[in-house]
C-alpha cells in the first residue's frame, strides 16, 4: 500500500516543549491516517486488526489513550518513507537555525511512532475524535526499513520554524497472512 501524509507546522528541536510538538504532530496526522482507515478495503478489516477474540490486537495502550498504528510488527508490515522536507532558507542549508536535519528527522520520526506514557505531555487526554482510536504512523519505529529524505525551500514560511513536509509512506508485509493483506 502507498499513501502519503502532510505535515505543516512548526518543526523546533529545542529541548524545550519537545513533548508537546511530537504530540502535536501527531495530531495532525491522526486524521489522515483515520481517513486512510476509513475507506475500502481497510474500513471493511478494521475489525479484524482490533479484536482480542481473532488474535493480538494491534490497538497499544499509552496513558489514557489507545493508540491503531498502521504499521505493526504484530501484523508483520513494515515501512518505506521518503520524507520531502520544505523549510525556510536558502536551499542546501543542511544545517538550520531551527537544528540540523537529522534532529528535525528525529522529532518527526518520534511523532510518527506509538510514544510510552512518559513521552505524553502532562495532562494530555484524547479529544472526542481520538476515541476509541488514536491514528499513529508506526508502532515503532525500528519498524521503518527504508528512509530518504529531501530538503528544499519553503518559499510561503509564515515563521522562520515553520516546514511543510510530504511523507510517502510505501507498507509491505513481511510475511503474508489474512490480516495484512490489505497494507501490502
Amino acid at each position: 500500500m502507498e499513501f502519503r501524509l502532510t505535515y505543516r507546522g512548526p518543526l523546533r528541536t529545542q529541548e524545550k516543549g519537545k513533548v508537546q510538538q511530537k504530540h502535536d504532530i501527531r495530531r495532525r496526522l491522526h486524521p489522515q491516517l483515520r481517513d486512510l482507515w476509513s475507506r475500502p478495503p481497510r474500513n471493511e478489516l478494521i475489525g479484524f486488526h482490533v479484536s482480542p477474540v481473532v488474535g493480538d490486537p494491534v490497538l497499544v495502550k499509552a496513558g489514557p489513550f489507545t493508540f491503531f498504528p498502521t504499521v505493526s510488527s504484530r501484523r508483520d508490515v513494515v515501512a518505506e518513507l521518503d520524507i520531502l522536507l520544505l523549510r525556510p532558507g536558502e536551499p542546501g542549508a543542511v544545517v538550520h537555525q531551527d537544528g540540523d536535519i537529522d534532529n528535525q528527522l528525529k522529532i518527526l520520526f518520534d511523532a510518527f511512532r506509538v510514544p510510552s506514557a512518559g513521552e505524553l505531555p502532562i495532562g494530555a487526554q484524547p479529544t472526542a475524535d481520538e476515541q476509541p482510536y488514536f491514528f499513529s504512523l508506526l508502532e515503532d519505529d525500528r519498524l521503518v526499513v527504508k528512509v530518504t529524505a529531501e530538503v528544499d525551500r519553503l518559499l510561503d514560511a509564515e515563521n522562520a520554524d515553520d516546514v511543510n513536509a510530504v511523507i510517502r509512506v510505501r507498507t509491505r508485509a513481511t510475511r503474508q497472512r489474512w490480516d495484512n493483506v490489505d497494507l501490502d
